[in-house]
């Protein structure tokens, strides 16, 4: 939400007056309505369900939405709500519009949101998912410095003395969790909360994937570095160009080779060699391949190499190491020749996809699937996921985002249409 101290002292008062004692009954009856079936379906008891939020770095999303959602509650027959008690006994104290925000937060239900264009700093464009609209302009500070396009979220957007504010309360879903809301009919704060953790906590309990290569090895990210004898590197060089299956990709002053064997899966590169300081770096993603190579250069190579120095690297277990803390730092500057080259690159990968299968579009290449309404709407999806990940990227990095609205043109897309 932007910077506004009323609404701020606001905040901090009522949640002061929602931890006290009056409330303490109310509180756990909350925490077991949100809550409760979830952690009877993974048998969990409540510590230990923060404990595993906390550890996937979600504490204080957790926390800020049950806080709201608990502020906007009703609880026995008479209805009794914390925001109505405080604003009753307290309510002269807040300024007309902290007053009205809290009264936003008691009467406006959750939606799902998209975001749609963003304004660091200042504001975030939103379209209500659930009802019928033109994208929003909110105010909001913080949380417009780490959205981008295409982001989904459920949240209360509020309006105090006549400007539209998003609310503390604020949950970020993954496309998954986000799909699985927009078929929701009943949309609770307690179905939205439910949601958005369940798709949390499977992420922790999902078994890894047994990952191979197109020979269906093992997939194992290998290395060997064979020493060259001193003044061959020519005479490697001349061999390598005329070694069969090995095709030569670069003619500066490091050459590169791919290995594409005959009897091989066709047009897949199985292993990759290059000369570089004295020494053959070769690089493949199986041990089984690095064997079949390394055979395959030292008869060809025979004394001009040397003895093999080999590692290996699982990537199963790059993916199970912890997050470590990221240490703020300013980004490198890229360059505009650098910048040049990666759009290019980009460029030409991007317009290749358009005519290739896509898992996520069936199989289908995204041509295909903009010719249909069905298609339409699975290309368009895919095309925000493309989109959004890419801003992430780039947001992370410092640099500019690539600029996808050649695509939606290309495929004759509306943007941003579904």
């Amino acid at each position: 939400m932007p910077r506004r101290p009323d609404i701020a002292q606001a905040i901090e008062r009522i949640g002061k007056y929602a931890g006290g004692d009056d409330w303490r009954e109310h509180r756990h009856a909350h925490l077991e309505a949100m809550l409760g079936r979830l952690l009877a379906q993974y048998d969990l008891e409540l510590q230990a369900c923060f404990d595993e939020v906390t550890e996937l770095g979600q504490a204080e999303t957790l926390v800020g939405f049950l806080h709201e959602s608990f502020l906007a509650a009703e609880f026995g027959p008479e209805k009794a709500n914390v925001i109505d008690e405080f604003l009753a006994r307290r309510g002269w104290q807040q300024t007309p519009r902290a007053r009205e925000y809290l009264q936003g937060i008691r009467t406006t239900p959750v939606s799902l949101y998209e975001v749609h264009d963003v304004a660091p700093g200042e504001w975030v464009e939103l379209r209500d998912l659930y009802r019928a609209g033109p994208p929003r302009r909110i105010a909001e500070e913080s949380g417009s410095r780490t959205l981008q396009r295409w982001d989904r979220l459920a949240a209360r957007v509020v309006i105090a003395r006549e400007e539209e504010l998003l609310t503390g309360g604020i949950l970020w879903l993954d496309r998954e969790s986000a799909e699985a809301l927009e078929g929701k009919r009943r949309r609770t704060d307690e179905v939205f909360l439910q949601v958005w953790l369940k798709c949390l906590l499977d992420s922790r309990r999902r078994p890894l994937p047994s990952l191979a290569n197109t020979d269906g090895e093992p997939l194992v990210l290998t290395r060997t570095r064979l020493p060259v004898a001193a003044h061959a590197t020519g005479e490697v060089t001349r061999r390598l160009d005329a070694l069969i299956g090995w095709q030569r990709e670069t003619d500066d002053e490091s050459p590169a080779w791919t290995w594409q064997p005959a009897g091989g899966t066709p047009a897949t590169t199985h292993a990759t060699a290059k000369l570089e300081r004295g020494s053959l770096i070769v690089e493949t993603n199986s041990r089984a391949r690095m064997e079949r190579a390394l055979v395959s250069l030292r008869g060809a190579l025979g004394t001009l190499i040397g003895q093999a120095l080999t590692s290996h690297e699982d990537p199963m277990q790059l993916l199970q190491l912890p997050q470590l803390p990221q240490l703020p730092q300013d980004p490198l500057p890229a360059g505009p020749a650098i910048e040049a080259t990666m759009r290019q690159f980009k460029d030409a990968h991007y317009r290749r996809v358009l005519d290739e299968p896509v898992p996520m579009l069936g199989d289908k290449t995204p041509r295909q699937c903009a010719r249909t309404k069905a298609g339409r709407v699975r290309v368009v999806r895919w095309l925000k996921e493309l989109e959004n990940g890419e801003r992430h990227g780039a947001a992370a990095s410092g640099q500019a985002p690539y600029d996808f609205a050649w695509m939606w043109k290309e495929l004759g897309l509306p943007l941003g249409d579904e």
